[in-house]
């Protein structure tokens, strides 16, 4: 039996807010990181892919995850966008992204600027599916 996951009803209008602060965070990101601050960068990326999603899911069904495991936000894209070209790819760069959640904001291992690097190049992969997605 699959689980739904812990979803909220939102206003479908509120996907402009969501892709508002998905920018401010990317934006965010790319400014410290020429202060070399690759941990807190990543962890704006993080926070900028989950808005994202949010916009996403907002906009396609007026819904949005809510649970604390990230894979429900990716099984919500799916049910709402089942036949959406790219769809593999586009969650593929997300779940990279959420891979790199618990390393950047929970434990002490360094994070570099190669490391920064790698997750900027799939959070623009992504947020390029997704204004995609936004614009149909």
């Amino acid at each position: 039996m699959v689980r739904r996951g812990t979803r909220k009803r939102v206003d479908r209008s509120d996907w402009t807010g969501l892709l508002a602060a998905a920018e401010e965070n990317y934006a965010s990101a790319c400014t410290i990181l020429g202060e070399r601050k690759y941990r807190a960068a990543g962890i704006l990326l993080v926070h900028a892919a989950i808005a994202l999603t949010d916009a996403l899911t907002v906009r396609a069904g007026g819904v949005k995850s809510t649970g604390e495991h990230h894979q429900e936000a990716v099984d919500l894209v799916r049910e709402l966008l089942p036949t959406a070209a790219g769809l593999g790819p586009a969650l593929r760069h997300f779940e990279a992204i959420i891979h790199e959640k618990n390393r950047v904001s929970y434990t002490g291992d360094a994070f570099t600027s190669n490391d920064i690097a790698r997750m900027r190049t799939h959070y623009e992969r992504f947020a390029l599916w997704v204004k995609q997605q936004l614009r149909t």
